[in-house]
């Protein structure tokens, strides 16, 4: 079977494995900071780093997707691009 088609990968898994590892972790641990840092023998401090980085990966890469989406259809109403360019692109961005 195949399957074929454009499609928007989640943001979770954009992140490196090593993140990715950390958050499958976090989800077994039932969210639980302690279990985590037990996990994986380090401090809280250093497992709540950890996780308040992965959060700030997240949400930037959801602000940079529409801050990308902005500037496209600000330069499709200065008319810097086209309508047809712009759909192309933001397709691209939004997945």
């Amino acid at each position: 079977m195949q399957l074929e088609g454009s499609f928007q990968v989640p943001p979770l898994l954009r992140l490196p494995p090593e993140d990715l590892d950390f958050v499958l972790a976090f989800v077994r641990a039932s969210g639980s900071l302690k279990a985590m840092a037990a996990h994986f023998a380090q401090s809280y401090p250093t497992i709540r780093n950890r996780l308040d980085g992965i959060i700030a990966r997240l949400e930037a890469t959801g602000k940079d997707a529409e801050a990308q989406r902005h500037e496209i259809l600000d330069a499709i109403a200065k008319g810097d691009m086209t309508a047809d360019e712009g759909a192309r692109r933001l397709r691209e961005v939004i997945g």
